[in-house]
């Protein structure tokens, strides 16, 4: 999927989002210089699952509703009133779910969920929360 440059042939690979799409470039860039020895600190990461980790369960609502938002705020350190500019809630949210992952990282603390399987690379097919 990585080599294709219309949202349609993304689409037919995998039913990817017009969101996950506009995300390929970026990825394109990590995965040119990924290795196995960068992946212990290069590693895949969904704010959701993060949220999931930090809660025990899944968030029991969307993020985008006062509800969501709210579930996710009990769980992170936010001391801003209001999202920068061009950011919305869930992006500060999501972001702040991020950085909880990144010092669990850093800490060793991290789970790692993946059967173990590696690519032809050699890289672990894994995401980590």
């Amino acid at each position: 999927m990585l080599a294709t440059t219309t949202y349609a042939e993304a689409s037919a690979i995998a039913g990817l989002s017009k969101q996950a799409f506009h995300l390929l470039p970026k990825i394109r860039e990590v995965d040119a210089v990924m290795t196995p020895r960068r992946q212990r600190t290069i590693v895949e990461v969904h704010p959701e699952l993060c949220f999931a980790a930090l809660l025990g369960a899944p968030c029991s609502a969307p993020k985008r509703t006062t509800e969501g938002r709210a579930e996710r705020l009990a769980v992170v350190d936010v001391t801003i009133d209001r999202p920068p500019a061009g950011a919305a809630w869930d992006d500060v949210l999501d972001a702040c779910a991020l950085v909880h992952t990144a010092r669990r990282l850093v800490q060793g603390a991290v789970e790692r969920l993946g059967d173990g399987i590696r690519d032809a690379r050699g890289l672990r097919c894994e995401i980590v929360l």
